[in-house]
């Protein structure tokens, strides 16, 4: 996942994405938090921890429709060529 994906990020997919068994992912990040953050003391290392236990006991489902019931504020451009003005969204 890179070294730049934030840990509560990492929480998150880990724990509704089922790559691995919930909590073993989420005992992996914190023995990374440990790891990465003990240097500066069990304060900072117990911040991050917490971090990621709200954000699990936090974490929801949203339930997104199939289609849409919004009425489209512009019409998209047909292709092929460029769009045409009609194409434009008013602000």
């Amino acid at each position: 996942m890179g070294s730049r994906m934030n840990t509560i990020l990492q929480a998150c997919f880990f724990a509704i994405s089922k790559v691995l068994p919930r909590d073993e992912a989420i005992e992996a990040i914190r023995e990374s938090i440990r790891y990465t953050y003990g240097k500066k003391g069990d304060e900072v290392v117990q911040q991050n921890l917490r971090a990621v236990d709200e954000t699990l006991a936090h974490l929801f489902e949203v339930t997104v429709p199939i289609k849409s019931r919004a009425t489209p504020k512009c019409r998209l451009p047909s292709l092929p060529g460029p769009p045409s003005s009609s194409a434009m969204c008013s602000a």
